[in-house]
């Protein structure tokens, strides 16, 4: 991957204050982008503020990698990394060629597969903003080849247009909370069509003692409790109840 760049993380603000934090303050993981340390944080609630003083739309990515943990179990972690590593550069080529879009890619913690992009969209009106939004829809949609694998995301995307009078911190806050809830409710639906196409299949999803069982184990797994309890309830709307099958929980895991 190319060293992070002025265009990726300080095209808004071009200050040099912007240049600084590039030069000496980012720490950067094993796929070049900056960890989500406070000085980030605050760099990025800056942005915001200097893109609502211009009058700019936001927009918000929390992105997953669907494929890691088959490809840690089968092909070793470090392959798992390289996975990552190839799937964040071909998502940033794709944000970043886009045009009128200042994209800042961050991480936010050391390994996982979790990559999240504060965008800044050029134009102003309101129109050309939400074309941009369904470029950016279709560039997280496309698929990345890595050793004979298709590599895909889960990932929700928050729009906040100009006018919202929030104060800049807060935008950030919500935008991250929404984007996070999206992802969940993308990857809430894949499991869930997991689960109808091994009834359409005629299949039996194996069954535990207890449903407290279920919650208990997925829990452990650090799903958020929403998605457990809806992934429940479509399984007892289906007069069904599911094991904690990790090919169907591979989704959700870290």
């Amino acid at each position: 991957m190319e060293e992070l760049t002025q265009k990726d993380f300080s095209r808004p603000l071009d200050s040099d204050r912007s240049k600084e934090l590039i030069r000496h303050t980012l720490n950067v993981d094993y796929t070049g982008l900056p960890y989500a340390t406070p000085e980030v944080r605050r760099y990025l609630i800056e942005t915001i503020d200097a893109a609502k003083s211009k009058g700019l739309p936001i927009a918000f990515i929390d992105a997953d990698m669907n494929e890691l943990k088959p490809i840690n179990d089968e092909l070793g972690h470090q392959k798992g990394n390289e996975a990552i590593t190839t799937w964040i550069s071909k998502t940033r080529e794709r944000i970043i060629s886009l045009p009128s879009i200042n994209a800042l890619l961050y991480r936010p913690q050391a390994g996982g597969d979790e990559l999240k992009i504060l965008l800044i969209l050029g134009s102003e009106k309101k129109e050309e903003a939400k074309k941009t939004i369904i470029e950016i829809q279709k560039a997280m949609a496309m698929e990345t080849e890595f050793a004979g694998r298709k590599l895909t995301a889960s990932f929700g995307i928050e729009f906040r247009e100009p006018g919202d009078n929030s104060n800049p911190g807060e935008t950030f806050q919500n935008l991250e909370l929404k984007a996070e809830e999206g992802k969940d409710d993308m990857k809430l639906g894949r499991i869930i069509r997991k689960v109808d196409d091994t009834i359409k299949s005629g299949r039996k999803l194996l069954l535990p003692e207890y449903i407290e069982r279920i919650e208990e184990e997925w829990y452990e797994r650090r799903i958020p409790r929403n998605v457990i309890n809806r992934i429940i309830e479509h399984c007892l709307a289906k007069r069904i109840i599911m094991d904690s099958s990790p090919q169907l929980l591979a989704d959700y895991e870290d």
